[in-house]
C-alpha cells in the first residue's frame, strides 16, 4: 500500500473511533491495543475503512487487501462486507472524497515526526 493509501485507510479509521490507528504497508492493522483484527470489531472496521478507501481514490487495492485478509483469516463474509460497502460506493460525492483526502493529509500531520 502506498503512503497516501495507508493515510486515507487509517483517517477512516480514525474518524470510525479507532484510537491510534497504524496502517502499515504489508497490509497489517493497529490500533492502541495492539493487532485490530484481532478486536471484536476490528475486521468489520477495516473492510468499511478500505472500501470507502477505494471510492474516495479510485481504487481497487483494498478489494485486493480484503481477499488476502479473507483467506488468511478465513472468513469469506469479509469478502460480501467489501462488495456491500463497495456498491454504495457510487452514492458519495466528490466533496466526499476530497473531503477525505483533506482529512488524510491532517491524520499525516498530527502524527509524531510529521
Amino acid at each position: 500500500m502506498t503512503p497516501i493509501y495507508r493515510a486515507v485507510v487509517a483517517a477512516i479509521l480514525d474518524e470510525s473511533g479507532v484510537l491510534d490507528p497504524v496502517v502499515r504497508a504489508d497490509g497489517t492493522f493497529h490500533d492502541s491495543q495492539g493487532d485490530l483484527l484481532h478486536s471484536a470489531d476490528g475486521p468489520a472496521l477495516i473492510v468499511q475503512a478500505l472500501a470507502l478507501a477505494d471510492a474516495a481514490v479510485n481504487s481497487r487495492l483494498g478489494r485486493e487487501v480484503v481477499e488476502a485478509l479473507a483467506k488468511d483469516l478465513g472468513i469469506d463474509a469479509l469478502e460480501a462486507k467489501y462488495d456491500a460497502l463497495g456498491s454504495e460506493g457510487h452514492i458519495l460525492s466528490d466533496d466526499w472524497a476530497a473531503d477525505t483526502l483533506i482529512r488524510a493529509a491532517r491524520f499525516v500531520a498530527s502524527q509524531p515526526g510529521a
